[in-house]
């Protein structure tokens, strides 16, 4: 649980709290992780502290981040999920190094949810999707293009903020890696 920390305990606010690792039985074959808050001994288990309002979120300073930018425009929700995880899986099968040339273990690699379901697509405009796209890039220790992203216009705008921005590129399909930065 080194990629999560735990940001508040819903009992008394403390974001002093450990995960403790169960492990794993042939009855209950999921991982079993239990939280406990430091301060007032508060305890659940993953899952239920999840709903219970323990707020845990993502440690992320180790991690080698990775967004996706891939068009949207005419698929599903579906489609659009799929190519998603496909890119990932791309990714995860690259041997990539980090910006002092160390390689980078696929566990480290961390992946900028940006589908964004959060969204409305019936109220929600396609510059609401790329606001919450350029806030994310600027984390970005790299940018993958899934291919035919030069047909997107929110892909295109993408391209250009990490041109400009000197943000390593991956192209799917083209083995291209473009960067000024390392």
């Amino acid at each position: 649980m080194e990629n999560y920390k735990i940001k508040r305990c819903p009992e008394c606010g403390s974001k002093n709290g450990e995960f403790f690792d169960i492990g794993t039985s042939e009855f209950f074959p999921f991982k079993l992780v239990l939280i406990r808050c430091n301060d007032c001994r508060h305890i659940e288990w993953f899952g239920d502290a999840l709903n219970s309002g323990f707020v845990v979120e993502e440690n992320t300073e180790n991690a080698f981040k990775v967004f996706i930018s891939l068009p949207m425009r005419g698929l599903t929700l579906k489609q659009v999920k799929y190519n998603y995880e496909q890119a990932k899986m791309n990714i995860s099968n690259m041997s990539l190094a980090d910006k002092d040339g160390n390689i980078v273990d696929c566990d480290d690699l961390y992946f900028f949810d940006n589908i964004q379901e959060d969204l409305d697509p019936k109220t929600s405009r396609s510059l609401d999707y790329l606001s919450n796209d350029v806030k994310m890039l600027g984390d970005a220790d790299l940018v993958y293009f899934v291919s035919g992203w030069e047909k997107s216009r929110g892909c295109n705008i993408e391209y250009q903020i990490c041109k400009d921005w000197d943000i390593p590129m991956i192209f799917e399909g083209a083995g291209i890696f473009e960067s000024r930065r390392f």
